[in-house]
């Protein structure tokens, strides 16, 4: 058996690792992500016209606070599963990645 050239090895295909964005789960927690983001939003604009009125500053503060919290902490109970699971699974990418630049 004589061992492989250099172009047959070229031209042999090889197994390209999967990119994180190519990982099961990825999709419905983009698109929560952005429905979050557009949720939070859209409540902005409907609670400053028609409910800000009736409260004082600090409340409407705190509300909007209480309103960011919440959407923080439904992106974190999403994202975090993914990214215990495939932040291991990739830090070698991703660190070459960063050493690159």
């Amino acid at each position: 058996m004589k061992p492989a050239t250099i172009t047959q090895a070229a031209k042999s295909p090889q197994k390209k690792a999967p990119a994180p964005m190519e990982e099961p789960g990825f999709g419905w927690r983009v698109g929560i992500s952005v429905l979050v983001v557009f949720g939070w939003v859209i409540f902005l604009v409907v609670w400053l016209l028609f409910y800000a009125g009736s409260f004082s500053g600090y409340q409407n503060l705190a509300v909007i606070l209480v309103s960011l919290l919440v959407g923080i902490a439904i992106l974190v109970a999403s994202w975090a599963s993914w990214g215990v699971k495939y932040g291991y699974k990739y830090r070698h990418k991703w660190k070459e990645e960063c050493n690159e630049k």
